[in-house]
């Protein structure tokens, strides 16, 4: 073979010098998909590349600052591309889950629109990636036939690293108590008074010498067993109570103290440490009056839940010894989750553990009308799981009758003597110190759903293999053989838990759990996944490196061709230009005709970098971009003539590619393409992009009229002549109808006018203008910048910034809009209450991070009914752990949007929520038309309002 001359090889301009040349062959593909189906997307005219790049390369949020073309595309992403996979997908799931159950359910759509659908991708690529990338396959396992489900309909726990089983438990109630507790405004105020430790420093008294000796032990490891027993016996030489002395002797007899995994001693010692504190009074360091009714107000709550857990476990203890008990007990109520999700009547997954752990981190807020609803849906659920058994439906009879008659017996007469209390003037030192010793009283007895037992397996046995969790609040315990993955011998230094090492990690964990999901011949591939996979579930799309905005256009572009509009499409551009591999010649340079780059046709040559590919082997198709060298493009006439010059001097052997050269050239001028754009025909296609109302507010609308500004919320204006009747949003944006009476000075909501006279003239906080009537005006309280103190990145910029307020607000209305929808019974009788309505509503509009949504989204789906949520809501999304760990807006507005669908805001026994959702919609959509017709005036004053 000649030398080939590559100095004389023409330069062609290089297509781009800011992204790497993996992302350039992606961008070239999208680029070229753009293009071809520029009609179905609804773009005006063919996409100029460079253009396209600039767009990527400079992240620019929805609706702050961004050109029609990237708007234009996602636009068609979320409402038809997406929808129309999904869909697809969910079909196919459905079709092997009924034939496998011999029954017909239906799997719903998640909520796309445009700010969901980043994570809805997340979760179409981890469905991708399970199924090995075959997803028109139905050979669907049964263990993958779940996992996808919680894919498509779920937070996706399973994929999250979450803990399972009774740690899990423990830590969403512990997660769902801090919410609620943030929601009611009684943590923050209390909390920030009062000292809630046991040091001495803490209270007017101090805990005895004998106890101060074993206060190191809550934070020594669990394999220091030694330091532990030591700790233990310069307790036992200082003369402790008796109760203390024999808990203590036990902890260090032979049966129960292992050197190597002392786990249950320093369980042991904990557990002493506890009543001893409990034996301290606990004084504020303040004598302010205040301060103390807010002891007390702690001091009362504490008792009347520690006491709620006291008769729980003591039913509970009294068949403690039964087999019957304990198959209730260790009953797994997900054990056939499909059939309980489909086909079951609609309940939440509560069991004893979750009720008692609840007790435990203060989940119920003080009241026990919470308790007892949790208590009563527990029987409910225990007796539905056993209805074929009749020996366990009697069983839970008499445990609910031992346990109705106990409370009647014992919390009864408790809260009416704690009443007493709260009147005027009755909190003093006497009463505190009463209540203080009333608290220490109560005896929690052990059982088997105690702490104490493996959080993983629920056994307390092989004592030498338990592990203790080094977190101080925390000290969970797992067998060492039951941790994931398993270990072989006890840590050295400090262990923590799965739970505990997951928060201090803070970091979503779904992308490294999916892989063990993964088939062994899609794991390549998976990996190629990871980084966008991990991108999407920490960063917000438009925050993305374009080089990650490309790769999943580019997946959007590969999967589009199983939707039917494409499919449909795919006839009409055989006769349309399309990209076309030319060849390669003897060097490996690699050859493509491109119909559309920079608004002219034009040859693309790659030139690999350390390929392997034999130049005469001519691929039928690009290959893939690892490894890519740089892309090159020759557009003018010269420069293609040069080319093809070139490959006839030096390149003899592949006649063939510069033959293809030459009649891609003249093909190119023959249709015009090479001189000039082609115009579209006809009109292009528009899709809507007013997919962000809720069920919530369209049934708001169908109830009262249209929002009179649905935008301008920090304008508003009074109502005239026909449309006094009608719904506004105040500047806290909470909606307002004619039934309700809004204070717009303090922003509280009153149902009654004799109870809004009342606040106007006596308990208003912030004193009223002259002649205003406190129902509708413009405040000074800061309302009118609600969402504006939201946490945002520092190096964000303005259009991110302003386009975070525009998602915090939307979000903030889909919430009040959906509590304030709730038909009337849909609430639990204990947050009915206007108080806690007022308080949610305050928190609501108040929370400046994602975690303070997630937290009043928690709040809501907890005060609303059972039967009032459809039932995947219970068994796919009620994970708390998984919430807290929200840090996207895209996933935040997916989980606010699924409850919005699952809420059953009007109740009935013949239409479905679906049904019942798109006729609400649809009505919407044909008022709001209407509407346009025939108020023209109104809409011109709204624009010039916003």
């Amino acid at each position: 073979m000649e030398t080939i001359n590559e100095q004389s090889f023409p330069q062609g301009g290089l297509i781009s010098s800011r992204l790497s040349s993996d992302a350039v062959g992606n961008l070239l593909e999208v680029h070229d998909f753009f293009c071809r189906f520029k009609e179905v997307i609804g773009l005006e005219e063919p996409v100029s590349f460079k253009e396209l790049e600039q767009e990527l390369l400079f992240p620019c949020p929805h609706m702050v600052g961004k050109s029609s073309i990237l708007e234009t595309v996602e636009t068609f992403v979320y409402s038809v591309l997406l929808p129309d996979l999904v869909s697809k997908l969910l079909d196919r799931i459905a079709l092997v889950v009924n034939s496998k159950l011999g029954a017909k359910i239906q799997l719903n759509m998640l909520p796309i629109n445009e700010l969901t659908w980043p994570e809805v991708v997340r979760r179409y690529i981890m469905a991708y990636l399970l199924l090995g990338g075959r997803l028109g396959s139905l050979k669907i396992t049964s263990s993958n036939k779940t996992k996808l489900i919680h894919c498509l309909q779920s937070d996706c726990g399973i994929f999250c690293g979450s803990p399972t089983n009774v740690a899990g438990i423990d830590l969403d109630a512990q997660l769902l108590g801090r919410a609620i507790n943030k929601v009611s405004g009684k943590l923050k105020s209390i909390r920030n008074t009062l000292s809630m430790g046991i040091k001495g420093e803490s209270s007017d008294g101090s805990i005895p010498e004998w106890a101060k000796v074993l206060d190191p032990v809550k934070k020594l490891p669990t394999n220091v067993g030694s330091r532990i027993r030591n700790c233990v016996y310069e307790a036992l030489k200082k003369n402790p109570p008796e109760w203390a002395k024999k808990q203590l002797e036990a902890s260090i007899s032979k049966d129960v103290y292992k050197c190597n995994a002392s786990g249950p001693t320093k369980r042991a010692v904990i557990d002493v440490l506890k009543r001893a504190a409990s034996d301290v009074p606990q004084r504020p360091l303040s004598l302010d009056v205040n301060i103390r009714i807010r002891s007390c107000e702690l001091l009362i709550s504490k008792i009347i839940m520690k006491k709620c857990r006291s008769i729980l476990r003591n039913v509970a203890a009294n068949y403690d010894d039964r087999r019957e008990f304990s198959t209730l007990m260790g009953d797994n109520l997900k054990s056939d989750e499909i059939k309980v999700v489909f086909e079951s009547a609609s309940r939440r997954p509560l069991d004893f553990p979750t009720v008692d752990l609840r007790l435990l981190h203060g989940t119920y807020g003080g009241s026990p009308q919470a308790f007892l609803e949790d208590v009563r849906e527990l029987w409910i659920n225990l007796k539905t799981s056993h209805a074929n058994t009749s020996s366990l439906v009697k069983l839970v009879d008499d445990i609910s009758k031992d346990f109705n008659l106990k409370y009647e017996n014992e919390v009864t007469p408790l809260l009416g003597k704690l009443s007493e209390y709260n009147m005027k003037g009755k909190f003093n030192v006497e009463v505190e110190k009463e209540l203080e010793e009333l608290l220490a009283s109560i005896e929690i007895p052990k059982m088997s759903l105690e702490a104490g037992i493996c959080k993983v397996c629920g056994i307390n046995e092989d004592d030498d293999k338990v592990l203790l969790c080094d977190t101080e609040w925390c000290n969970a315990e797992y067998h060492t053989y039951c941790l994931n993955p398993p270990l072989s011998e006890i840590p050295q230094g400090n262990w923590y838990c799965p739970a505990c090492k997951q928060l201090a990690d803070g970091q979503p964990k779904g992308v490294l759990q999916i892989l063990q999901f993964v088939d062994e011949s899609c794991c390549e591939e998976a990996n190629q996944f990871l980084d966008i996979l991990t991108a999407l579930e920490e960063t917000e799309y438009w925050q993305l490196e374009a080089h990650k905005k490309i790769f999943l256009l580019k997946f959007l572009v590969d999967r589009s061709l199983d939707t039917n509009i494409i499919r449909k499409n795919l006839g009409e551009s055989k006769t349309k230009l399309t990209k076309k591999f030319l060849g390669i010649d003897a060097v490996g340079r690699i050859y493509w005709g491109f119909p559309y780059v920079n608004a002219h046709s034009g040859i693309i040559i790659n030139e690999l970098d350390n390929t392997d590919i034999n130049p005469f082997d001519h691929p039928p198709s690009l290959p893939q971009y690892n490894n890519c060298g740089q892309w090159h493009l020759f557009q003018s006439e010269e420069e293609i003539s040069q080319l093809v010059g070139y490959l006839t001097e030096n390149d003899p052997y592949t006649t063939e590619l510069s033959d293809s050269v030459m009649l891609w050239q003249k093909t190119m001028l023959q249709s015009g393409q090479h001189t000039e754009r082609k115009k579209p025909v006809g009109r292009e296609t528009v899709y809507s992009h007013n997919c962000l109302t809720t069920n919530a507010t369209v049934l708001l609308e169908a109830q009262h009229g249209f929002n009179m500004e649905p935008d301008a919320a920090t304008c508003v204006k009074k109502p005239r002549g026909k449309n006094v009747t009608k719904w506004h949003r105040c500047d806290c944006l909470e909606p307002i109808f004619p039934s309700r009476h809004h204070c717009a000075n303090c922003h509280e909501t009153f149902f009654t006018t004799v109870e809004f006279e009342h606040h106007k003239n006596s308990t208003c906080e912030i004193v009223l203008y002259p002649g205003h009537d406190g129902a509708r005006a413009t405040s000074s309280t800061g309302f009118s910048e609600v969402g504006k103190n939201f946490t945002v990145p520092e190096s964000s910029s303005n259009s991110l910034v302003g386009n975070t307020h525009h998602m915090i607000r939307q979000l903030l209305i889909n919430l009040l809009d959906m509590e304030a929808a709730l038909p009337d019974g849909a609430k639990r009788p204990s947050m009915a209450s206007p108080e806690w309505r007022s308080g949610w509503c305050a928190f609501v509009k108040s929370a400046n991070s994602i975690s303070e949504i997630v937290e009043a989204t928690l709040a809501l789906e907890t005060m609303i009914k059972t039967e009032y949520i459809n039932n995947t809501w219970w068994w796919y999304w009620s994970s708390v752990s998984v919430a807290a760990k929200t840090s996207t807006f895209a996933a935040l507005a997916l989980r606010i949007y699924t409850l919005d669908d699952a809420i059953k805001y009007q109740k009935t026994g013949t239409t479905s929520n679906e049904k019942q959702s798109k006729k609400m919609k649809q009505t919407s959509e044909k008022a709001k038309e209407r509407k346009k017709t025939k108020d023209p005036e109104e809409q011109v004053e709204r624009t010039d309002m916003t």
